[in-house]
């Protein structure tokens, strides 16, 4: 009976030992610990670089003790000449030109965790990629717990970008023009030829990656009003989105 028990216990233990502490979850509620998130933008001469992705994915909490969650970042692989930077708990930390700091993170900017929770801060989770016209970068993103750091969990990001001069210019039709531009109250979208995706959409975005609009638009469109006034002065970027990818996008001011 004695061995029986003690054999139970060390089975429990076992798996107690294996279990994640760090969830880190898709928007689907996917677990992705190891496992790779892919985006896939589109680069066409005279458009903005500058690529973002926000609340992509939640990091949870998964155990009985409070944590206080640090993140570092790791070239795994680069696109020469491009920038990339990222947004966590209370600062955005500045671009650095891929190559220059292979390893980054910053331990005193945390986020506390209280068990079953997910993150959260001033800044939410956010990864950029500016200045990048063709190629696939990769990054490994790895969150830890500040007060143990063996409990740690991490997955990859492949950024890939193709650039629209050698694809079919028809199939990412999207580019568009804003006037005026800056804009106090309104703005008109013209797009250089009809959109006639299955699902295309305007999306709008301030300078900390927060979406502060969006509109489904119909297909055959050629253009869009866009009603800005009551938007705070500042810099913003429209998007078109097609069958769930950006094709096309604009910097815009707000006056």
């Amino acid at each position: 009976m004695g061995k029986k028990l003690l054999f139970a216990f060390l089975i429990s233990f076992g798996f107690a030992a294996n279990a994640q502490t760090i969830l880190i979850k898709d928007t689907s509620g996917t677990v992705v610990n190891g496992d790779t998130v892919t985006f896939t933008e589109y680069y066409r001469v005279g458009d903005p670089t500058t690529w973002d992705h926000k609340q992509f994915v939640t990091v949870m909490n998964n155990s009985t003790d409070t944590m206080v969650l640090t993140l570092s970042r790791s070239e795994i692989q680069i696109i020469p000449g491009s920038y990339d930077f990222y947004c966590y708990g209370q600062t955005c930390l500045v671009p650095v030109k891929a190559g220059d700091q292979p390893f980054r993170t910053s331990t005193t900017d945390t986020v506390r965790v209280d068990p079953g929770a997910i993150t959260a801060g001033d800044s939410p989770f956010t990864v950029y990629l500016d200045s990048a016209t063709s190629g696939t970068a990769i990054y490994q993103y790895e969150f830890s717990d500040k007060r143990n750091r063996s409990n740690n969990a991490s997955f990859f990001i492949r950024w890939i970008i193709r650039n629209v001069t050698s694809l079919d210019e028809n199939v990412l039709n999207g580019n568009f023009s804003i006037y005026p531009n800056p804009a106090k109250s309104n703005a008109t979208l013209n797009f250089e030829e009809a959109l006639n995706y299955n699902r295309q959409s305007v999306e709008m975005f301030n300078i900390l990656g927060e979406q502060v609009f969006s509109s489904p638009l119909n297909k055959g469109v050629r253009s869009f009003e866009l009603n800005v006034e009551g938007l705070s002065k500042g810099i913003y970027f429209v998007n078109v989105v097609a069958d769930g990818k950006r094709i096309s996008s604009k910097k815009m001011i707000v006056k």
